[in-house]
């Protein structure tokens, strides 16, 4: 019996700019913990760690819609779509 739905811990990542060429930048009072961008069918295409006040994230990805999650060290998470389109 199902009695209810949990609810995402993931709160929204603001990035920007975002539609991007694969230049980001996020919020100054990140944390340190880990960022994956996962493409359309759901697969890891880009991983690292990211580090405390870390702003800018540069990313050599072909054009296309991705997910830009950070996961901080003590388990937090948040998250973004994000498009990448080169000129």
């Amino acid at each position: 019996m199902i009695t209810g739905v949990r609810r995402s811990a993931l709160t929204v990542l603001p990035i920007h700019p975002n539609p991007s060429t694969g230049s980001v930048f996020l919020p100054a009072q990140t944390v340190a913990g880990r960022v994956e961008v996962f493409d359309q069918a759901g697969r890891l295409v880009h991983g690292e760690r990211f580090p405390a006040g870390s702003t800018s994230l540069h990313l050599d990805l072909p054009d296309g819609a991705y997910v830009v999650q950070l996961t901080s060290s003590d388990g937090r998470g948040s998250r973004s779509r994000l498009m990448i389109l080169h000129p």
